[in-house]
């Protein structure tokens, strides 16, 4: 049995990415199937496309985020076939990747997809909230203790700035100063608007989304703690600054979780903000990184749909978007460039959704 999975053989821009027939994956012990109805649409898969992560010859699959339904169940998995499910599946050189038709997991990368949430907004969460649960986990702030987040609007960020909230964390949110209303919402103490120039050594500890490297590492206490989300990226050690970055992995255990903060509209993509909603309303004309909205979007293909995250800094998506097919051509067809996947300031440099960093 054949399917239709989105992969790269090649280096380059959108004419790198080919639509290919692959075998249906088989499932081991451990481990489920999944028939795909949604998947995110991330920057990393740019970075993917592009050749940042090596593999020049091998046959390598896009796609991070899943939502859709237990296909087939190997053994020792505790899934049945049916489950409403979402997972991530981490690596930046595998065979295939959750732009297909059917992806395999490691049962415990999955986790019950919110029954709150469509299919789309369960896949836009998977990589956005665990690179900012795990995010956090490294920079281990106690609370009360004070949080930069960079590129706070975006994916990673926005739900950095919910969690850290949560957390008892006092969070200082950097970003557009149109998106200061926003991330007040979300739990944001203090805003800084991203054109201001960092407070010098201000914080306890600095997520940077948005990759700002020593800039961010300014705003940092002596003796505090600086994560970002590009490994091998980070800024050399000054001050006794504990400083790391994000491998994200897949945890099933944490994203079920995630997903009830989500599901009770503690993550954004149950409850999106006043800014939120007046920027679904549409249609809007694609271009400039600017997704085209739709309440009935066709299909990649039979499969499922993609959900397209955050590209531009400074305007950021805050509730998951449904593309048109035309509108996903801009990252599998050369002939529809995406402004965002070439390597520019929009382009893709790191995980997730960040406000800066991309979707």
């Amino acid at each position: 049995m054949l399917m239709r999975a989105v992969t790269v053989s090649r280096f380059g821009g959108p004419e790198a990415v080919e639509i290919t027939e692959l075998p249906v994956p088989a499932v081991g012990p451990g481990q489920v199937r999944i028939k795909v109805a949604a998947a995110a649409l991330n920057p990393v898969d740019a970075a993917m496309r592009s050749g940042v992560f090596g593999g020049a010859g091998e046959r390598i699959g896009l796609g991070w985020d899943v939502a859709g339904t237990v296909h087939a169940v190997g053994d020792g998995a505790d899934w049945s076939v049916g489950d409403r499910v979402m997972g991530l599946a981490t690596g930046h050189r595998t065979p295939l990747g959750t732009h297909a038709e059917y992806v395999v997991l490691d049962a415990d990368a999955v986790a019950p997809a919110p029954a709150a949430l469509s299919d789309a907004h369960a896949a836009s969460l998977p990589l956005n909230t665990l690179s900012a649960a795990q995010s956090l986990d490294l920079l281990d702030l106690c609370e009360g203790q004070t949080l930069l987040v960079t590129g706070a609007a975006g994916g990673v960020g926005t739900h950095a700035v919910e969690l850290a909230r949560l957390g008892g964390l006092e969070v200082t949110a950097l970003a557009s100063a149109d998106d200061e209303e926003f991330l007040a919402s979300r739990g944001a103490a203090h805003f800084l608007p991203r054109t201001e120039t960092l407070p010098p050594a201000a914080f306890d500890g600095v997520l940077d989304a948005a990759g700002l490297g020593r800039a961010a590492l300014a705003a940092v206490r002596d003796g505090g703690t600086y994560i970002g989300l590009w490994p091998g990226q980070e800024p050399e050690r000054e001050r006794g600054i504990r400083i790391g970055a994000l491998d994200v992995r897949a945890d099933g255990g944490q994203l079920a979780e995630l997903a009830r903060q989500a599901e009770t509209g503690r993550c954004w993509p149950a409850s999106p903000g006043p800014t939120a909603r007046r920027r679904r309303r549409g249609p809007r004309t694609p271009g400039r990184g600017r997704p085209a909205w739709t309440d009935r979007p066709r299909p990649l293909n039979s499969g499922g749909r993609i959900v397209f995250t955050p590209l531009n800094p400074g305007r950021p998506v805050r509730t998951p978007v449904r593309l048109f097919w035309s509108r996903a051509r801009a990252w599998y067809e050369p002939s529809r460039r995406h402004p965002a996947t070439e390597g520019t300031r929009n382009g893709p440099r790191g995980y997730g959704g960040a406000d800066g960093v991309g979707g």
